[in-house]
């Protein structure tokens, strides 16, 4: 429904909602790649708080025992810090 009214934000929302029900699945590769494409509208719609939960839900998406995809812990520790980053000048307490 989103996608054709051409909703970025809400497209960006239900990519972060995909992204934490993949996980929840067990489907690390696609809540991945749900986040990241949240991510990618999030940037483009300067939304810091969209952002920072993507960021957020994107840097779970590691098994520590075993790389899943393209990503390591090193990758996943990146998406945490940039996480971080984004988080700070909000004020945001949450």
């Amino acid at each position: 429904i989103f996608e054709r009214l051409d909703d970025r934000q809400g497209i960006a929302q239900t990519c972060d909602l995909l992204g934490i029900a993949s996980y929840n699945a067990c489907d690390l590769i696609g809540g991945r790649a749900h986040y990241e494409r949240a991510i990618a509208i999030w940037r483009a719609l300067d939304n810091r708080h969209g952002l920072f939960l993507s960021l957020g839900g994107l840097s779970l998406a590691i098994d520590y025992r075993l790389e899943v995809g393209h990503a390591d812990v090193a990758q996943s520790l990146v998406w945490a810090n940039d996480c971080v980053q984004v988080s700070r000048p909000l004020g945001w307490r949450a």
